[in-house]
C-alpha cells in the first residue's frame, strides 16, 4: 500500500539554499521563518568566529581565547545582553578580531534577525534586497558574502 506525505511547508535548511528544491513538493507552501534565518546567520558568524580565531591565535578555541570566550555573546539577540554583557563582548572583540571582521558579521546577523520586525511588507521586500546587496560587498567576511545567495533567492519568503 502507497503511503501519501503531505508536506504543509517547505523551510529554509542549511543543506538546499534556495527555493528550487521545492520544485518536487508540489503544492507545498515554501516558507522562510525568522528561526531558519536566524539560524544561517548564526552559521555564518560562527564560521567567521572560527577562521579569524584560527588565523589569528594558530588554534582552535581554547577557555581563555577571547573570541571563544565571546562565543555565547555573539549568539544572543542583542536585545538580550546586558550592559556588563556588551562590556565582556566589547572587550572579547577588541583583544581577538584585529581587522573587525567577526564585528561585522556579528552586526550583519543582528541586522538580519531585524528584519523580521518590520511589519509592512513592501518595506520588508525593500530591506532585505538592499540588505542582499549589501552583503556581496568584497570587504565583508567570506560567511557574510555567502547569505546574499540565500536572501537573494528567498527574498519573497522572508518578505512576506
Amino acid at each position: 500500500m502507497a503511503r501519501q506525505h503531505r508536506l504543509g511547508g517547505v523551510g529554509v535548511s542549511r543543506g538546499r539554499t534556495g527555493p528550487r528544491s521545492t520544485r518536487r513538493c508540489g503544492s507545498a507552501k515554501q516558507v522562510a521563518d525568522p528561526f531558519g534565518i536566524a539560524q544561517l546567520s548564526h552559521y555564518a558568524l560562527d564560521d567567521v568566529r572560527r577562521r579569524v580565531q584560527n588565523a589569528t591565535l594558530g588554534h582552535r578555541g581554547c577557555l581563555y581565547d577571547p573570541l571563544y570566550r565571546a562565543h555565547k555573546l555573539l549568539m544572543s539577540a542583542s536585545k538580550r545582553i546586558t550592559d556588563n554583557g556588551r562590556d565582556r563582548l566589547r572587550g572579547c572583540l577588541d583583544a581577538g578580531d584585529p581587522h573587525g571582521e567577526v564585528r561585522y558579521a556579528w552586526h550583519a546577523k543582528e541586522t538580519l534577525r531585524g528584519i523580521y520586525d518590520i511589519t509592512d511588507t513592501k518595506i520588508g521586500a525593500e530591506t532585505v534586497e538592499r540588505l542582499a546587496a549589501d552583503f556581496q560587498d568584497p570587504w565583508l567576511p567570506n560567511g557574510i558574502n555567502r547569505l546574499d545567495q540565500t536572501l537573494w533567492l528567498w527574498r519573497t519568503q522572508i518578505a512576506n
